[in-house]
């Protein structure tokens, strides 16, 4: 007789979206950063399997975290002419969305112009990235402008400027370089967790079932298509006999809290290997 192992797996190819037959279990208003999917056919891993783990083969995942949120950094107070070269001030609110520095520049711009402000020869405020130091670069393009950030739920984090920060040229035209670097990016990588696993990657000094680590490498509002060359091996001998007729899926934040998916869904590849022994 002659023992040998015998290679299985089980693949998977899991969504958020209800009517791809997902249940979302979200507590985030707005969101499908949870879902639960009841399987037709259980998984069901033979009690006598060795080396069973799971691999996350690929994953897709719009990249639209907000970094402009409703009721913490949506405000921007400027005084400005207006179209009749009258010094006005100007409170104006920024939606909540997920920006670029152009997007955010033009939405500024817009909601100036909406209110009354000057918009020709130029706009009264441009907002451009100084690429070399990772900072932005604020053009006050008249005299009298000023920029006040020092207003609740003011947007200055994200432009780099500080909460104390009121900004007036000498000369029109005058540019502000931010003291800190922009944070357009309030995250860097998303995570994807699973109860399919009682442990998976440590996340520091802990365990939070992570199965997945997404980095991010597109602009806000573009999908990420993740297909790792070399998945990370996660060991769930747990799974060794038993049935499972359903499991938990969860998109986190690099912090280990619930992403926000603004009403977007996201999908994971996985699968289960194992190795069955047989004797020949």
């Amino acid at each position: 007789m002659t023992l040998k192992l015998i290679p299985q797996e089980i693949a998977l190819v899991v969504s958020s979206n209800p009517a791809l037959g997902a249940r979302n279990i979200s507590t985030t208003p707005n969101s499908f950063d949870a879902f639960e999917i009841q399987l037709d056919q259980p998984i069901e891993i033979p009690p006598d399997a060795i080396n069973t783990n799971l691999r996350v083969e690929a994953t897709n995942i719009w990249n639209n975290e907000p970094n402009i949120i409703t009721g913490v950094n949506d405000k921007l107070r400027v005084t400005a002419p207006d179209t009749l070269d009258v010094l006005t001030l100007y409170e104006i609110t920024i939606p909540q969305g997920s920006y670029s520095v152009s997007e955010l520049n033009q939405r500024i711009q817009t909601e100036l112009s909406n209110a009354g402000a000057k918009v020709n020869p130029d706009p009264v405020v441009s907002v451009t990235p100084d690429e070399a130091t990772q900072k932005i670069e604020l053009r006050l393009n008249y005299l009298g402008v000023i920029v006040d950030f020092t207003i609740p739920n003011s947007c200055y984090e994200i432009l780099g400027f500080l909460a104390t920060d009121v900004l007036t040229p000498t000369i029109a035209g005058e540019s502000f370089l931010a003291t800190n670097e922009a944070k357009f990016n309030v995250i860097n990588y998303y995570l994807i967790a699973s109860d399919l696993v009682s442990q998976g990657l440590r996340f520091n000094n802990t365990y939070q079932q992570i199965i997945n680590q997404t980095n991010i490498n597109v602009r806000p509002n573009s999908l990420i298509v993740s297909e790792p060359f070399n998945p990370s091996v996660i060991p769930c001998e747990e799974l060794r006999g038993q049935v499972r007729s359903s499991f938990i899926v969860r998109l986190l934040k690099d912090d280990g809290l619930p992403a926000n998916t603004r009403n977007e869904y996201f999908s994971v590849r996985m699968s289960i290997r194992y190795m069955i022994p047989q004797e020949f």
